[in-house]
């Protein structure tokens, strides 16, 4: 069965979320290890999240103190962004 079109839309922006915080805690030279712990959960379920993991299940919560530990404002910021980069990456394969 195919997906319809806002699966895939919102697909690409867990996967965009991921590379997001990826880049912003490279970007701010910590390590997995020094972000998880400021979040308050594992190396592992962040690793999950960086790698845009479908299977991941995150609350609001979780994802906003992931995105502070990496200073990121606020989830519409982070939100803009992924849905900046899930555009842009439709535009691309299309």
């Amino acid at each position: 069965m195919a997906e319809e079109p806002w699966q895939v839309q919102g697909e690409m922006i867990g996967f965009a979320v991921g590379q997001i915080l990826r880049e912003a805690r490279k970007g701010k030279g910590h390590t997995q290890e020094e972000v998880a712990w400021l979040a308050g959960i594992s190396q592992a379920m962040l690793s999950h999240i960086e790698s845009g993991n479908r299977n991941v299940r995150l609350n609001v919560v979780t994802l906003y103190k992931v995105a502070k530990a990496v200073g990121i404002r606020s989830l519409s910021q982070l939100m803009e962004m992924a849905e900046s980069e899930a555009s842009n990456d439709l535009d691309r394969s299309a």
